[in-house]
Order: structure tokens, then sequence, then C-alpha cells
């Protein structure tokens, strides 16, 4: 072996002069490249106590990667390169460190101006995050209610119980974090900055190892840090030079929406999970970049839409029609009347033959339902008695059908005389549904009586002097055209009664409800010429539910 007593000082310059002035060939610039694996969060801290790790420095950390104890989960990462790099200019000096780039150059500047303000920035999160925790818990209550309504059968379902378990976990996250901000007090908080680097290289044999470094010092002018491996050792296979560059960098950008899925000619084509910033949601299929097909999509508000796309747009669910379902009927005297002939209704032959043939219908196994429910109607305005409701009423409740009753609204007359009108010739007993007002004015109707205000308060007086009278609240029966005109100008009316909604349609309505009056035309074995069609929002286990909860006492 050479020793380097033995070399002469012209041997020893020309030594240098390869290792230090000449250009790294291409093989040594090969040997000199690192990949670097960088991650980095902030971190809310008391003493020596981490209280909070956050995403990033944001003013809404409601819209962050947020968690109490996992700072991986909240963590930015990124992977870019670097180049062994030796401490001195003319000596073999690595020790492991490498030249490469720090994203977060500007995080000291940024941490001085949070620390000067950060109780009173915790106190703006700390609201921030109570409005988070509210609509994640509105959306658990959105999607819990569908799973509800639905049984594993039905298109969909697992789709909303996956993304049900999802938001759970992050209301939980939300909600940890909050009680360490309410929990806070007068303690001294700091926020500082957590950064790793990992060197990713192959050695001498092409296996990949992984080496965490520690950051030695970062020069924000140039954006380039000098980090170190733990070990303080480089490969002995590398190449490290004073002078190396590690390469080109471009800074990552946090996109507006993450979609996770298939594509075709640079389109979300396929199916694919899509969610943006606000909180968007969207699970399902898409044509040409658009939601199309059937998916599951949650806005940022905690609206839960389940059904049908077309070309971005919310269709309905359409539903499968079997025999699990709870079918119902509604009747009036139009159903003993027909061409100037009476005909008695066969309640103990009664069952639903067709569904109707009007709007199409997805339907599995024959049609041979029973009826379950039956709401008939009683009055109308002030003087009007459908004869007949108290026979059906008795027959009904003969043969085990529930019954429910109704009445149908005047523009005509004052609400506490139909009322009144109602409560003296209707019938209430125990295990009944609860009763109905069927609402049904035109817009001439309801201009003519004053406009929709009055209306409404018409409508809140009867509900009223009803349910004080039955000790059960009444349901509000409406049309589609009703919800879209009329409902948004009354938002205590819609979220404080249930409804009944007749939509003809093979859609289900994109709404809660009680019950859907689906079609006009359906056919029942018992019963002369067409009859309403009714489903219940739910299965037998929620049926049974809703009779203990809604029935009369």
């Amino acid at each position: 072996m050479l020793k380097w007593e033995c070399l002469t000082l012209p041997t020893v310059v020309v030594a240098w002069l390869l290792l230090f002035v000449v250009p790294m060939s291409e093989s040594q610039k090969e040997r000199n490249r690192v990949g670097i694996e960088y991650q980095s969060c902030y971190a809310l801290t008391s003493g020596k106590d981490t209280l909070l790790y956050i995403e990033d420095l944001s003013n809404d950390w409601s819209r962050a990667n947020i968690s109490v104890n996992n700072e991986n989960f909240t963590a930015r990462r990124e992977t870019f390169s670097g180049s062994w790099n030796n401490k001195y200019r003319f000596l073999p000096s690595c020790h492991g460190r490498i030249k490469t780039y720090n994203p977060d150059y500007r995080a000291d500047s940024l941490l001085r101006i949070v620390n000067d303000t950060l109780p009173k920035l915790v106190r703006q999160q700390e609201v921030m995050l109570a409005g988070k925790s509210r609509t994640l818990q509105r959306t658990l209550g959105e999607l819990l209610y569908y799973m509800r309504v639905h049984n594993v059968a039905d298109n969909g379902y697992h789709l909303v119980a996956s993304h049900y378990v999802e938001v759970a976990a992050e209301k939980e996250r939300i909600d940890s974090a909050l009680k360490i901000l309410k929990s806070v007090g007068d303690r001294p908080l700091q926020m500082c900055i957590v950064q790793r680097f990992t060197a990713v290289y192959k050695d001498s044999m092409g296996k990949t190892r992984r080496r965490k470094c520690r950051l030695l010092k970062s020069d924000a002018n140039e954006l380039q840090c000098i980090i170190q491996t733990d070990n303080r050792l480089k490969p002995t296979h590398a190449f490290a030079d004073y002078t190396g560059e590690p390469g080109k960098y471009t800074a990552a950008t946090k996109p507006k929406f993450a979609y996770y899925g298939e594509t075709s000619g640079g389109k979300r084509n396929g199916h694919g999970i899509y969610t943006d910033r606000a909180g968007n949601y969207y699970d399902g299929f898409w044509t040409n970049g658009m939601r199309d097909g059937f998916g599951c999509s949650v806005d940022s508000v905690g609206n839960v839409r389940v059904g049908l796309w077309k070309a971005d747009r919310f269709r309905g669910e359409r539903l499968n029609y079997t025999a699990e379902r709870i079918y119902g009927i509604d009747i009036a005297r139009y159903q003993h009347e027909i061409k100037n002939h009476v005909y008695p209704i066969i309640w103990n032959g009664l069952h639903i033959t067709n569904l109707g043939t009007k709007t199409p219908k997805t339907i599995t196994g024959e049609v041979k339902y029973p009826v379950s429910f039956v709401f008939i109607k009683s009055t109308e305005g002030t003087g009007i008695i459908n004869k007949y409701y108290a026979a059906d009423y008795s027959a009904a409740r003969k043969h085990g059908i529930r019954v429910g009753t109704y009445h149908f609204f005047s523009t005509k007359s004052r609400p506490q005389e139909q009322a009144r009108h109602f409560l003296r010739n209707s019938k209430f007993k125990p295990g009944d549904l609860p009763p109905v007002l069927d609402v049904e004015p035109s817009d001439a109707q309801i201009k003519a009586m004053g406009g929709a205000e009055v209306m409404f308060s018409h409508i809140r007086t009867w509900m009223n002097i009803v349910e004080n009278a039955t000790g059960t609240r009444p349901i509000l029966y409406i049309n589609q055209m009703f919800v879209n005109r009329y409902m948004p100008l009354s938002p205590d009316v819609a979220a404080g009664y249930e409804v009944w909604i007749a939509r003809y349609n093979e859609f289900k309505p994109d709404m809660h409800l009680s019950f859907w009056q689906l079609g006009y035309d359906g056919r029942l074995s018992g019963i002369r010429g067409d009859v309403d069609i009714n489903v219940f929002n739910g299965y037998r286990d929620e049926w049974e539910e809703y009779l203990k909860r809604r029935t009369i006492r």
C-alpha cells in the first residue's frame, strides 16, 4: 500500500487536482447523488409538552390535517435530490453530510410572527374548530339517516358506510384538538416546526437503504441546507465533493383538490374519489371529468346525495322496488265513487298488484305487496266531510292496517276553523299514524290569500292546534313543485315537520321524508280504479321504530 509520507509534493498536488479541481465524471456524479424524503409539520407546545400537531400555519386550522398525538398524520411530504458533500474543499471530509433543500426555509420568520400573537390565534382556531365539529356532526347525522332508511342490499350503502367511518374519525380528531385548545388556559405556548429528512440511496450491492438525517444549517437565501445522517457515515462507494450541487428543486404546491381513481385522456373517467379544500367529497363514477353514473356526494356543509348523476348534475336515487319495502295507499271518496257508481273496498283481499306505469320503475320479483298503511281523507276546509271516512277507518283498523287521517287545506278559510272541523270529524286512536295536513294550493290561490307568508302562518296555526289536541306532531303533505318553490321561504316549517311528498318520477325526492307518494295510477285487488301508491322511507326495522316513536298514544 502506498503511504502518504512516501509521496512527493508534486504527486500530492496532482492527486488534489484530480480529486477536487477536475470536474466530476458522469459515474462520479451518479455516485454523488442521493435522494431525500422530507416531511414536516408544526407543533403547538407548552414547555416540554407537545399539545398539537398541525399540517401548516394557515389562518384556518379546520382546513388542515390536525392531530393530538400523530405527527405522521399531519405531515406534508416531498421528495427531491441531494448530493454527498465534503465539509472542507481539499479534504475528504464528508462524515455523512448532504447538501440538499429546505422547503420550509421561511419557517423561522413565520414562526416569529405566529408566536407574537399565539394566544389570540389559538382562541380564533378554537372557534373555527368548533364550527368544523358542528359541520361534521351534521354530516354524520346525514350519513346515519341514509343508513337508517336503507339496507346493505341498496346501491351505495357500502359507500355511505365507508365514508361514515372516515368522517367519524375526523370528528374525533377535531374534537380532541378542540378539547386541548379549551384546556390551554394561561399556559405558556410556543409554535415550532418539526422537520424530518431521510436519505435514500443504494448500497454497493444495489439494495435501497434509508438513513434518518438531522439539519445542520440552512441558507434561506439559497433555499439550500446541509443535513447529516444520524450515523455520520456515507456509503463507502459514494463520491463526495465540496462543490457538488443537489440538482433541481421545484417547490411543491398544495393542490386545490385530490383525485384518486381512473382517468382517460387526462380527464377523470371511470370510478374515482374526489375531495377538495372546502370539504366537498364525491365517491363514484365520472365521464369526461364530470360526475356521471352512480355516486355518493357530501358537500362542505354536510348535505348527502346518493344516487345517479348525469353531466355533473344530481338526478336522484332510483329505488329498486321489492317485497322488503313498506307500502301503503291513500284514499278518499274517489276510491268508492267511479262514473256515478259506488263501490266498496274489499279490505280482506287488499293487495298492491301494480305500482303504476306512468313513470319507469325498477322492480324485482312479483308485485303482490301487502298494504301496511293507509291515509284516509276526513275533511276539507271548514264544511266538507268524506262520508266514507268512518267506515273505511274502522275496516282498515279491523284488518290490521295502520291508519292515518288527513285534512285538505283550504286557502279560503281560517286555519282555526279548519283545525276544529278536522278534529270534530276525525278519529285518533292509540297506534294510529300522525294526522296529516294536505297542502296543494296553486300559485294563484296562494297569491289570492295574501302570499306565501300568510299561507305558512295558516299552516303553522293548523299544525299547532292539531298537535296540542292529539299529542302528536302532524305530517305535512306537499308536492315537488311546492318543495322547490315555497319551502325555502319557511325554513322553520321545513325543519320542524315530517314530510309526505308527492313526486311522480322514477327518482326518489332529494330530501328527508317519511312517505313518498310515487304514483297515482297504482292498482290493488279489492279496490276498483286507480289508487295513489306510497312507500315508507325505510325498511321493516325502521318502520317498527317509526311506529314506536310517532304513532298516537
